[in-house]
């Protein structure tokens, strides 16, 4: 879990670390909105996209070798929690789009995680378990944050 990098195998996603865009839709859109404290920008973008009328294409052959980066628990937990105040700003801005992001999309990489634990960290005699804590403690806090949005953006 102190490795990280963003991975997007069946497209649904536009993020910023693998697409291109025409230079004169990204400007007529206003690019990205810079205000998001962590990620999210891309998400967004998207949308304004497809509200304009203009349309994406996933190409699934399309390789961008996007580099693990090593991050401290520290860095872990906090990475959580930015992440939750971008979704914050997020529901603000689309609160029609942000019930699209259900419980088992918030909590897959919760399971991911255990996954990675009973499979892996076990049979590594404990090592890094400062890191799976942080990345646990903060998904959490941050899902049930998302969710608390999405169902407040019902009413």
């Amino acid at each position: 879990m102190a490795w990280y990098a963003p991975i997007n195998t069946e497209g649904g996603r536009l993020w910023s670390c693998n697409f291109s865009a025409r230079s004169d839709v990204f400007s007529q859109l206003d690019g990205f909105d810079e205000s998001y404290p962590f990620a999210l920008e891309d998400m967004d973008f998207k949308i304004r996209v497809s509200k304009a009328g203009f349309s994406t294409v996933f190409v699934k052959d399309a390789a961008v070798v996007h580099p693990w980066r090593v991050q401290s628990p520290e860095a872990i937990f906090n990475r959580q929690l930015r992440e939750f105040r971008g979704w914050y700003r997020f529901a603000k801005k689309h609160p029609d789009k942000i019930q699209e992001f259900r419980v088992g999309y918030l909590l897959s990489p919760v399971f991911a995680a255990f996954d990675d634990v009973y499979g892996h960290f076990l049979t590594h005699k404990g090592c890094g378990l400062s890191s799976y804590i942080a990345f646990l403690v903060g998904g959490v806090i941050k899902a049930v944050g998302i969710v608390a949005l999405s169902i407040s953006s019902r009413s």
